[in-house]
């Protein structure tokens, strides 16, 4: 498989899981499955992270010795690289968990009642962290500071997160572009086939609404549905926003996938040249570089009008430089 087509499958499969896992809610609180409030003395000294957001959320806590091991998709920090791989987001291997001797695993909800329920017959703690909405991803850096000991920083960090949403909030309050936003998260590279867009259940459509955009596919009660050419051709967006994480790397890849577009037709994004192409991977890792996809949304969507280096708030560009 191909470097390119790596990505892709990396792109999809966080895609896919976050489906899955919204899908396996059945109302029960997966915040805390057993891994509770450890004080300094009794935090964890041995942590597996099976998410890539739990990653960055644990490094950005102040844990480095702590992280024993990772999935094979936590590839940010730099650091995680350096870290045992511990399988696929899918099938995570067991054996190579346990070999680790943690005493705290972290990992999806859809997990918890599969790879978390052979963990915890076993004596080892796990946390299910959910992280489907912008209030999930705050709430996120609070559960996890609590179960690593790290209670001061992890409610810093939910500040710094709220503080950077609620800077958009008020900006835009009361503000509406008449630009209809179609956010692509995953297609076939170098086709028009199976297309997943933003639907309703997103943290890109909450994104969206609170920079006063419209999302086209805002009124599908679904997380990322797969619409048909016909539906985008008549829902006609003016702007099109493409996660392309998968793709990063391909020579040209900005312009390649502009021209994918116009086999569409001369609808508004592309008779305006308004398709705007994303390859960082935090664009599909619902954790604390949100707030970086929320400047480039803003970006984006109103141009020169927003100045992103002047409002950037001392976290988010902490965030940067992480």
């Amino acid at each position: 498989m191909s470097h390119i087509q790596n990505k892709l499958a990396l792109c999809l499969a966080l895609l896919s899981l976050f489906v899955f896992a919204l899908a396996s809610c059945t109302g029960e609180n997966h915040a805390n499955t057993d891994g509770g409030n450890a004080g300094a003395k009794n935090a964890p000294k041995r942590i597996v992270s099976l998410a890539p957001s739990v990653t960055e959320t644990l490094f950005l806590l102040g844990l480095d010795k702590e992280i024993v091991g990772v999935s094979s998709y936590c590839n940010y920090p730099p650091a995680a690289l350096e870290r045992p791989r511990l399988g696929g987001l899918y099938d995570p291997n067991l054996e190579s968990i346990i070999a680790l001797k943690p005493d705290l695993v972290i990992l999806f909800p859809s997990l918890s009642e599969t790879i978390g329920a052979s963990l915890r017959a076993m004596g080892i703690k796990t946390l299910a962290n959910e992280n489907q909405t912008l209030e999930d991803i705050e709430q996120s850096f609070i559960t996890i500071g609590n179960a690593v000991g790290h209670v001061k920083k992890g409610r810093e960090l939910a500040e710094q997160f709220r503080t950077e949403i609620e800077r958009a909030r008020k900006k835009y309050a009361g503000r509406e572009t008449s630009a209809k936003v179609m956010v692509v998260v995953g297609r076939n590279p170098g086709t028009m086939q199976s297309i997943y867009v933003a639907g309703k259940k997103t943290f890109y459509n909450e994104i969206l609404e609170i920079i006063g955009a419209s999302n086209i596919f805002g009124d599908v009660d679904m997380n990322y549905p797969q619409p048909s050419i016909e539906e985008i051709i008549t829902r006609n967006p003016d702007i099109i926003i493409e996660a392309a994480s998968g793709r990063a790397g391909e020579k040209d890849l900005t312009r390649n996938i502009k021209n994918e577009w116009a086999r569409l037709g001369n609808i508004s994004a592309v008779a305006n040249d308004r398709i705007y192409v994303f390859v960082d991977q935090y664009v599909s890792i619902p954790g604390p570089r949100i707030t970086l996809l929320l400047h480039d949304f803003e970006e984006a969507v109103y141009g020169d009008e927003h100045d992103a280096t002047d409002e950037e708030t001392s976290g988010t560009s902490a965030l940067r430089d992480h």
